[in-house]
């Protein structure tokens, strides 16, 4: 199993996990209210702290390197926020559930353009916009967007991208959005 397949296959398990315990009632209203609340940046919320060491460690290990701890508690930060926003529909490629949604192509393109904070700034827009049209995403897929580090796995950040954004083209002609 390549790195960047065995990397997707725990952060799937993490997220199932997470919905799992959104589903059963593990994670109760004001946890949620907590992690809806939570600044990537600032995740100083025990909610958050919870969530990550219960849920998503046992699949996700965090990095040895301070620094890369950092970026690994603010992306999974970003994640925790969005889902506590928007529910986790497997059956709904992120790319689908944005195009259903009306989300623009121009927000699209900054959401698969931007890296780092300001992909978790662009994710949060996007799960906002999502939540509000009460379109929920499959969220293994937009963990796998946040997690798939372009610096250090350029190749497999690039595919994630490419295929978010066939699937949202691919709806928007499936719904006649786009004349040909």
């Amino acid at each position: 199993m390549t790195t960047d397949t065995a990397r997707a296959d725990g952060w799937r398990r993490a997220v199932a996990a997470i919905d799992e315990a959104i589903r059963s009632g593990q994670l109760d209203a004001a946890a949620l209210a907590e992690l809806r609340r939570l600044e990537p940046d600032d995740p100083a919320s025990p909610a958050f702290w919870q969530t990550l060491i219960r849920y998503v460690e046992p699949y996700d290990a965090p990095p040895g390197d301070e620094g890369a701890r950092r970026l690994w508690e603010r992306r999974w930060a970003a994640i925790l926020g969005g889902m506590a926003r928007l529910s986790h529909d497997p059956a709904t490629p992120a790319g689908h559930a944005l195009a259903e949604a009306g989300f623009s192509e121009l927000r699209l393109r900054r959401l698969l353009r931007s890296a780092d904070a300001r992909l978790t700034d662009e994710l949060r827009a996007a799960v906002q916009f999502l939540a509000a049209t009460g379109v929920p995403a499959d969220w293994r897929q937009l963990a796998e967007l946040v997690l798939a580090d372009p610096g250090r796995f350029p190749d497999w950040a690039e595919r994630v991208r490419r295929r978010v954004s066939r699937e949202y083209f691919r709806r928007l002609y499936d719904l006649g959005r786009k004349e040909e």
